[in-house]
């Protein structure tokens, strides 16, 4: 049988945020569901980032990707990039 993909769209703003994304990611990534796709936006942070894409490559997770949101602010705005940056499989 095959599942479809399933896209879990998160944003965040503040580096102190760092702990509480690195651990939504390694809950996800438990996940028993395989076919999951972790996408996390960030808000003009790249200390964020950076952290975030350090923690995905120390635990090698292939199934995150970290998008950082430059152009505009707001919720809306970062769930729209992680929608469009969602491989919709």
């Amino acid at each position: 049988m095959n599942s479809s993909k399933i896209s879990v769209i998160t944003s965040c703003y503040t580096m102190d945020r760092l702990r509480d994304i690195t651990e939504l990611i390694d809950s996800l990534h438990a996940q028993s569901y395989g076919n999951l796709e972790i996408i996390v936006v960030t808000e003009r942070s790249q200390d964020l980032t950076e952290g975030i894409k350090k923690h995905i490559q120390s635990n090698g997770y292939l199934n995150v990707k970290v998008v950082c949101n430059e152009a505009d602010w707001g919720l809306s705005s970062s769930r729209n990039l992680g929608v469009r940056n969602a491989s919709g499989q």
